[in-house]
C-alpha cells in the first residue's frame, strides 16, 4: 500500500474524501496527515500524564491526534529504524509524532476528513 491510516474504534473516516486529498499531492514524498494538536505545549499538563512517558522523554512539538492519522508507507518505514521496544510513551499518538519529529517532519491536517463520534 502507499499509506497507512490509523484510526480509533470511535472514528469515522470520509474515504472518498481522503483519496481526494491523496490525489493532489506526491505520493512518492513522506506523508504525515491528521488532526495537528500542539502535544509540547503546556496546554496539555505533563504532569497529568507522567505515568505514560519515560524519564526524559521529550514530547514533540506537534503531532497528529491519535483519532486519526495517515503515514505514507516510506514515512513509516523510515521512522521504525527509531523505534524503541518497549516505546518511552505509552501514548501511541505522541510517540509517532515523537518518531516523525526525529526525521523533521511536521503534521499536515486532515481535521475535515477524520471525526470522532461525539460522547453521549
Amino acid at each position: 500500500s502507499i499509506f497507512v491510516l490509523k484510526t480509533d474504534d470511535d472514528s469515522f473516516v470520509n474515504v472518498g474524501s481522503l483519496l481526494m486529498e491523496f490525489n493532489n499531492q506526491d505520493l512518492k514524498g513522506w506523508i504525515y496527515s491528521g488532526k495537528k494538536h500542539n502535544t509540547g505545549s503546556r496546554e496539555v499538563p505533563l504532569e497529568k500524564f507522567r505515568d505514560l512517558y519515560q524519564d526524559g522523554f521529550e514530547r514533540p512539538k506537534q503531532s497528529c491526534s491519535g483519532a486519526g492519522y495517515v503515514l505514507s508507507r516510506t514515512l513509516l518505514e523510515e521512522i521504525m529504524k527509531f523505534h524503541t521496544d518497549p516505546p518511552p510513551a505509552e501514548v501511541e499518538d505522541v510517540y509517532i509524532g515523537y518518531l516523525v519529529a526525529k526525521l523533521n517532519v511536521r503534521p499536515t491536517s486532515l481535521s475535515k476528513i477524520i471525526a470522532v463520534k461525539p460522547k453521549r
